[in-house]
């Protein structure tokens, strides 16, 4: 999702990164919005995520409780800001009591209302671009199989400004650096 590169492109071929271990080598999203002028954000819930933190990060926490008021003091300050933010309720929910059962579905709602004041937010800044999308997706208690749920994911996006069609159909989650990077271009130009 962030690096735009299978596993076996990236060289990240597992899921066991602790600190102290090497980080991510390769340009992500991050990269991407600071080469256009960004001030970055990356604020994730599981340590492992540290991984990602490189030098085009300007800050970043682990926060597994306050994401979104991170998120929200960082939107609080003046210039281009660009935030990439990880939620994880979702898959401790789903595999916990399964992927679109009572529980994940009364997670889903609570994460929305958790999203809102910061959705107001971003909108209120005048030029913005929105993506929420996860990183996989699961069936019955399970995520990580072959099952074709699993690879069933959310791309949800807004603007400011028209936004254009994407091709109908399934949507791979390492085509999310390039969608960021064509939909970051034409703002440097405004």
């Amino acid at each position: 999702m962030m690096t735009g590169l299978s596993p076996t492109e990236s060289g990240k071929q597992d899921n066991d990164w602790k600190p102290g271990m090497p980080q991510v080598a390769r340009e992500t999203v991050l990269d991407v919005a600071k080469q256009q002028g960004f001030q970055t954000a990356y604020i994730y819930a599981k340590p492992k995520l540290g991984y990602l933190i490189s030098t085009a990060v300007d800050e970043h926490a682990l926060a597994r409780d306050d994401g979104v008021d991170r998120a929200r003091a960082f939107f609080g300050k003046p210039g281009r800001r660009f935030v990439f933010l990880h939620i994880s309720g979702l898959e401790d929910a789903g595999t916990e009591s399964g992927w679109l059962s009572t529980e994940y579905l009364d997670e889903l709602t609570y994460i929305d209302r958790t999203l809102a004041p910061l959705i107001d937010d971003v909108g209120k800044r005048g030029s913005y671009l929105m993506i929420v999308t996860s990183d996989h997706g699961g069936h019955a208690r399970q995520h990580g199989t072959s099952h074709p749920d699993d690879f069933r994911l959310p791309l949800i996006m807004n603007a400011d400004r028209p936004l254009p069609e994407l091709a109908p159909g399934v949507f791979d989650i390492t085509g999310l650096k390039g969608i960021v990077q064509d939909l970051l271009a034409p703002v440097v130009k405004r």
